[in-house]
């Protein structure tokens, strides 16, 4: 039995000697850790993109909720006037350099109250893509809201890129 406990005790001694070893770092080891580079990562560039022109409203012909890019007059024209097929006497279709910029269109869709809307609140440059992040609004639960079929819009104008659009609503 006397042999036991000597044991045990031996055995605690030797394990609390290793915990204040591996507690008790010396100073140089310390440093060493400090001085260690870690791998730099690389940052993805984010540039605001500047919006030239913008049209929104809260009544257009497109009933159906889409994201639209318009890159040329043909498809430009069509656009517009189905943005304001509603609306008499038409405004007169704004003039676009197509080789110089582009148009990003969003659709909210056909609701049957008013309180609702959409924004293109933020648009910004990747080094991979171009980053258009939308917000659409809907009313609060028994909030007083015009009785009018509505369809939200926003279309806005920016310099053309080579780079791929993510519309992210």
């Amino acid at each position: 039995m006397e042999v036991l406990k000597k044991t045990i005790i031996l055995g605690i001694v030797v394990l609390i000697t290793l915990c204040i070893q591996t507690i008790a770092l010396p100073s140089n080891r310390e440093s060493k850790i400090e001085d260690r580079k870690l791998p730099e990562m690389k940052t993805e560039t984010k540039t605001e993109v500047k919006i030239k022109q913008e049209w929104k409203g809260s009544y257009c012909g497109y009933t159906e909720s889409s994201s639209l890019v318009i890159k040329d007059k043909d498809q430009w024209r069509e656009i517009w006037a189905k943005v304001y097929a509603l609306q008499l006497p038409k405004p007169d279709l704004p003039e676009i350099n197509f080789e110089k910029d582009m148009i990003i269109a969003v659709f909210m869709g056909e609701h049957g109250s008013g309180g609702f809307s959409i924004e293109i609140k933020d648009i910004f440059k990747t080094d991979k893509e171009i980053v258009v992040e939308v917000e659409e609004r809907k009313p609060d639960h028994g909030s007083i809201v015009t009785m009018a079929l509505t369809q939200p819009y926003h279309i806005v104008v920016i310099s053309i890129s080579p780079l791929p659009l993510d519309i992210r609503r």
